[in-house]
């Protein structure tokens, strides 16, 4: 009853799915749907507080995004926190999107709730190393034209292994692929394969498209 009120709502709808097997989230995603939710979220929870390092099992997260496609997944975080919230850092690298974890002012207080909660400082501390994860991370396409200096002085091009004399018919003995990549690239090395030298290519330098027919 309560999903169905809340799935109701048409507002965004986060679960947590502490204790809950796969079945019992898939049939919670099924009553959500049918009473109207369109934007669901499922939160990785386990319900021990503080939840020990090794019952995490962080990599439930990847499971829920594999079995659910179609849901937004975050993580909801009961580890004690250290330096820098590894169990968030962790679970962000992992593709959560949504992290939630107890806020306190003071880790002293009496109850079940503030000794296992972060801090300003801790949170202070995993925005900065969140920033850096995205700034590693950075999409998932490549910029090759970050690399261009690389792509131009650490790959090979094709290169006279021994004096070619014109006419000879070039096999690969008679070639080597050395740095920089300032000549024919060995992707197109079985087109430089049999052909004839047009003129005479001394050993250790570079074949070019013009003394090969």
């Amino acid at each position: 009853p309560l999903i169905r009120k809340c799935a109701s709502t048409g507002k965004p709808l986060i679960m947590s799915t502490g204790a809950a097997t796969l079945p019992e989230i898939e049939f919670a995603l099924q009553v959500a749907r049918e009473a109207g939710a369109k934007e669901i979220s499922l939160l990785h929870c386990v319900l021990n507080y503080p939840t020990p390092i090794d019952h995490a099992q962080l990599g439930m997260i990847t499971t829920l995004a594999r079995v659910f496609p179609d849901v937004v997944i975050g993580y909801s975080d009961h580890v004690a926190p250290d330096e820098t919230i590894s169990s968030l850092e962790a679970s962000m690298l992992l593709g959560a999107c949504i992290l939630e974890k107890h806020f306190t002012h003071d880790k002293t207080l009496p109850g079940n709730d503030h000794y296992h909660a972060m801090n300003k400082e801790d949170l202070s501390r995993f925005v900065g190393k969140a920033e850096l994860y995205a700034e590693l991370i950075s999409g998932a396409s490549k910029d090759l034209s970050k690399e261009s200096a690389a792509r131009l002085n650490a790959r090979r091009s094709i290169v006279a292994k021994g004096d070619i004399k014109k006419g000879q018919t070039i096999t690969e003995d008679n070639l080597i692929a050395k740095r920089p990549a300032h000549g024919i690239s060995p992707i197109n090395w079985d087109s430089v394969v049999g052909k004839e030298a047009r003129v005479d290519i001394e050993d250790d330098t570079l074949v070019r498209w013009e003394d090969i027919v």
